[in-house]
């Protein structure tokens, strides 16, 4: 009997905490979509003139599309530049940097 009421009360903290976090907002960070939009922004006015609106252009070795960078990499580069693209690191905000990294990560195939 102790048992049986144990898993009850278990199972109903368990219940309770998913309810509250899926339901409590998270503080401090923008939604997925937000990010995404912002990511899309910056690409569409400071990278889509030399790498094409979807990452398909070569500059460089290969596209953005045939990449195999990591977000590390990605984010580096945005940030200091390389070869003859220019560093962003002085012109955005960290958000925005993040942005558009984790954008130009989705187009990898």
């Amino acid at each position: 009997m102790r048992e049986k009421k144990f898993k009850m009360a278990l199972a109903s903290i368990s219940i309770l905490a998913v309810i509250l976090l899926t339901a409590c907002p998270q503080t401090g960070r923008k939604s997925q979509a937000a990010d995404h939009e912002t990511g899309s922004l910056i690409y569409e006015r400071r990278c889509a003139y030399c790498h094409g609106s979807r990452g398909e252009m070569v500059a460089g070795p290969r596209s953005l599309q045939e990449s195999s960078m990591t977000l590390d990499e990605i984010h580096r580069i945005v940030v200091q530049g390389e070869g003859t693209m220019p560093g962003f690191g002085e012109e955005l905000t960290d958000e925005e940097l993040e942005a558009v990294s984790y954008f130009v990560l989705e187009f990898q195939d």
